[in-house]
């Protein structure tokens, strides 16, 4: 359909410029998702006048498995423009807290 490969459909899930949902072991997108996808990638962009987002003032890093509500909360904070940025890494609950425990995620 897009000719790209499921390595870039997942980084664009993990970006946030596609919203998709995990069945079991596999990531899942709805046609009306997919759809506003092709024509925002087919739109040119828009300019915004909009005040432009300030650029983050704190940086958190998440780390563990892949968490829907997290991915939600990642999306919110990012469009409401808090100065907050949150980085999620999905690694999986062991690492997650192995990254804890070296202090390398908050």
């Amino acid at each position: 359909m897009l000719k790209i490969s499921k390595h870039t459909v997942y980084e664009l899930i993990k970006r946030g410029d596609l919203s998709a949902f995990k069945v079991g072991n596999k990531m899942r997108i709805e046609e009306s998702e997919f759809e506003r996808y092709k024509t925002s990638m087919a739109a040119p962009p828009a300019k915004s006048q909009e005040r432009a987002p300030t650029p983050p003032q704190h940086t958190l890093q998440l780390s563990g498995s892949h968490d829907f509500l997290v991915e939600q909360l990642v999306k919110y904070i990012v469009s409401e423009g808090t100065g907050l940025s949150i980085t999620p890494s999905y690694i999986g609950s062991l690492e997650g807290l192995m990254m804890l425990y070296r202090c390398s995620a908050d």
